[in-house]
């Protein structure tokens, strides 16, 4: 399942997510798709996806993770500004992600719930990569906090999500939906993002691949917060964050979610960092940049 979400992850980074779902899946219908400013000092987007995939009978809800260096540093930026509250008070959660999560959702909310009254056998897939990982466990979270859905409808994964609130909100997260799985691989600089000095801390369950995630790879499940076995701030590699299951997921995206076996190495254009873009690789240097000053200055 992890890696069927992997490209429903990867085609919020398309241009034409239809074509790239259209590539995996026999029957895709659109819903909508969601473009929002969600930069309240640097001018950027935020988007999702509402797909119908009809011979999977799942309603498919994907968001983009971050594009630019500056949309990077507007999140860096909101680590200086106070949390807020999200259902009920139970916690409290990034701003700037709060503030994405709702502008989209406003506009986003209508579609689901149409498709919902015309296929209620339909089940809920939600997923993202990066920021737009955190932004599909606020998803997942709000609508069974709501009733929108049944827990038992969703299949919620996410990939390098960086944490999104603190612990009481973490904990009340993972009441509602334990069924979402936060995929990690190895040394995935995002998901020590934010930090747990200022109160930040993940939701389980992490699955956590310390390898290359090709076939076979083994993985840990974490299912507390500090599961000895895979909690570490040790974790500072932009590349780990790129890659999952072998593919570098925005450019897999961007170039159509061409079928490929993810499982293996033999797919250069996707597999190896060769070929990256020049804004690609400013981004990279940026979050590497971004996240050892924020580990130098506030982790224990």
């Amino acid at each position: 399942m992890a890696k069927k979400l992997l490209v429903l992850s990867a085609a919020a980074y398309s241009k034409q997510p239809e074509l790239c779902l259209k590539s995996h899946f026999d029957v895709v219908e659109m819903v909508n798709e969601v473009t929002v400013d969600c930069g309240r000092i640097f001018d950027h987007d935020c988007y999702a996806y509402v797909a119908l995939l009809h011979t999977k009978k799942a309603i498919a809800i994907g968001y983009r993770g971050s594009t630019s260096a500056f949309q990077l540093l507007s999140q860096a930026l909101s680590l200086a500004r106070h949390k807020v509250h999200f259902l009920d008070g139970k916690g409290k959660i990034n701003q700037y992600f709060y503030r994405a999560y709702q502008a989209i959702w406003d506009e986003m909310e209508a579609g689901v719930i149409e498709s919902l009254k015309k296929y209620p056998d339909y089940n809920i897939w939600i997923t993202g990569h990066s920021l737009g990982g955190a932004l599909a466990s606020l998803t997942s979270v709000y609508m069974i906090y709501n009733g929108t859905v049944k827990l038992s409808q969703t299949e919620n994964y996410s990939f390098g999500q960086p944490r999104v609130g603190d612990k009481e909100s973490a904990d009340y997260f993972h009441q509602l939906v334990p069924n979402f799985y936060r995929v990690a691989h190895a040394k995935d600089i995002v998901t020590v993002l934010f930090p747990r000095r200022f109160d930040y801390r993940h939701f389980p369950t992490e699955v956590w691949y310390d390898n290359d995630m090709t076939e076979n790879s083994s993985y840990v499940l974490c299912k507390t917060l500090t599961d000895p076995e895979c909690y570490s701030e040790d974790r500072n590699n932009v590349e780990d964050h790129s890659y999952y299951f072998n593919v570098h997921i925005a450019r897999y995206g961007k170039a159509g979610c061409p079928m490929l076996n993810l499982n293996t190495t033999d797919d250069d254009d996707y597999s190896s960092s060769t070929g990256s873009s020049f804004g690609y690789k400013i981004q990279s240097v940026f979050l590497t940049m971004m996240a050892t000053i924020v580990n130098w200055l506030f982790l224990p």
